[in-house]
């Protein structure tokens, strides 16, 4: 909605959890594609961990849990069609053995043609592209069935290279080839489908900042093994006020978001926990976004993090509510809870649309560069106003549900951009890989003032502004939330 995204709001704290269930895309819905352009209905699929999108089939069901790939690989998506007759894999190889990617691709197609059943491997190199790629097939006969895999491969840098890959079985008569002897020499035919999403890659990853991001992360895993953010924490000054911030795009009002830190006691008692609850931060945030279809986004988000660093809950909620004439429509409604236990971060997603309680996800490992969130939204003024090298941490990213590098570079005093002769403290923060960073703009005490980020503007307002400009349609949307919430 209005091209925002959690990632990119990391420092000002709104939450877009995803408005699908747990094994779809997150933040994707299904579009009806341009009709001169794709082949078939697509869904974004975004990662900035690795700094890439590109459109994967709607309809399919998806789970972007991290897994094991083959060769050592790191599984970044998993998916599959309705009714399970193909597959799609988004896979990332580090360290690969050979130094040039040709020499990988040779090293990747005898790895395939080593699989038990493969028939074929065939290759069609890729000219015009910005980083060296090639298309990879193979066939395999399991049993009485034959299948066909497709793989896109993309080298990122020359210690990274990414796969998308895309299986399924063949009509037994209609494709199937005789192995012949003479078939390798065939030429290598990419189906319109896969070779539209292989169009739609786009990469924001760049191996200069990724040693930049790396050396940060360093220095991150530094300041909290040195027991910095406890101190640092000590001394913060939380004055416990609900602020109030306009959201714009493009200029345009769409919403406001309030927040309110205090610093408080754990809030749950855990079975097998002292009687002492643990000292840390709260941070509550409640926002509104109206689109012009008059759809409205509420969103709550409720964050826990132990001064120790070694505790922290999250609950953040959202519910997509559609205009009470709309055909059919229902509120749609998402709840991610999470739970750090030790070096585990256990998070469990519910919607409205469930049926049943979902499986159990796999928990999510922590290292020693991880942050709580409740911390990360207050990093300016744990770290203060001076400038200083860039600082990475690991934090936990509602919209993917997974861990992403989010970091923050000082840029000193600047004037504070829509009110003259206003200085103020201007911070660089992105997550993962971004085309932009965003600017944060504080006072002095580390509150947040103004945040840009492309055509994305939050602005400190007041309650009384606020109100005038959105209160009716607040209370719309909460009345109709209300009624749909009272239904049976």
């Amino acid at each position: 909605m209005h091209g925002m995204s959690p990632s990119s709001l990391m420092f000002c704290g709104i939450a877009l959890i995803g408005a699908v269930a747990a094994a779809s895309v997150p933040a994707a819905r299904a579009q009806e594609p341009e009709r001169d352009l794709t082949p078939f209905a697509t869904v974004p699929f975004v990662d900035k961990a690795f700094g890439f999108e590109l459109q994967v089939p709607a309809g399919w069901s998806y789970d972007r849990a991290g897994f094991f790939g083959p060769e050592g690989s790191l599984g970044l998506l998993r998916g599959a069609s309705p009714g399970g007759r193909a597959t799609l894999q988004i896979l990332v190889f580090r360290e690969p053995q050979l130094p040039s990617f040709p020499e990988w691709i040779d090293f990747f197609c005898q790895q395939l043609g080593r699989i038990s059943g493969t028939k074929r491997v065939q290759v069609k190199g890729e000219t015009g592209t910005e980083r060296p790629a090639a298309y990879v097939v193979a066939e395999a006969q399991l049993g009485i069935d034959r299948t066909r895999t497709l793989y896109y491969c993309v080298q990122f840098d020359p210690d990274t290279t990414w796969v998308l890959s895309r299986a399924s079985a063949i009509r037994a008569l209609a494709d199937e080839v005789e192995d012949d002897g003479g078939d390798s020499a065939r030429e290598v035919q990419i189906p319109a489908e896969f070779a539209y999403m292989a169009k739609t890659l786009r990469v924001f990853y760049d191996p200069v900042t990724a040693r930049l991001m790396a050396a940060a992360l360093q220095r991150g895993k530094d300041y909290l093994a040195r027991y910095q953010l406890q101190e640092d924490a000590r001394k913060l000054q939380i004055d416990g006020l609900v602020r109030y911030y306009e959201i714009r795009v493009a200029g345009k009002p769409i919403g406001y978001l309030t927040r309110q830190f205090t610093r408080e006691d754990e809030p749950l008692q855990r079975p097998g926990r002292s009687s002492s609850a643990k000292e840390g931060l709260r941070v509550r945030e409640r926002s509104y976004r109206f689109a012009d279809d008059r759809t409205v986004r509420f969103s709550k988000v409720d964050l826990f993090s132990s001064r120790d660093a070694e505790t922290d809950l999250y609950e953040l909620w959202e519910a997509e509510i559609p205009p009470a004439d709309a055909d059919g429509a229902a509120v749609f409604v998402t709840r991610d809870q999470c739970v750090r236990e030790g070096n585990a971060l256990f998070s469990t997603l519910t919607t409205s649309r469930d049926e049943t309680y979902p499986e159990p996800r796999r928990p999510l490992k922590l290292d020693a560069t991880y942050l709580g969130l409740a911390w990360a939204r207050l990093l300016p003024a744990l770290l203060g106003p001076e400038q200083r090298e860039m600082l990475a941490f690991t934090v936990y990213d509602s919209e993917t549900r997974t861990l992403i590098t989010h970091v923050l570079r000082s840029s000193g005093e600047k004037p504070l951009p829509g009110a003259t002769g206003t200085k103020a403290y201007a911070f660089e923060t992105w997550a993962g890989f971004v085309e932009q960073p965003g600017v944060a703009y504080t006072d002095a005490a580390g509150n947040l003032l103004r945040y840009e980020a492309g055509q994305l503007v939050l602005r400190l307002s007041t309650e009384a502004a606020i109100e005038r400009a959105f209160g009716r349609r607040r209370d719309a949307a909460n009345l109709r939330l209300q009624q749909e919430q009272q239904k049976p």
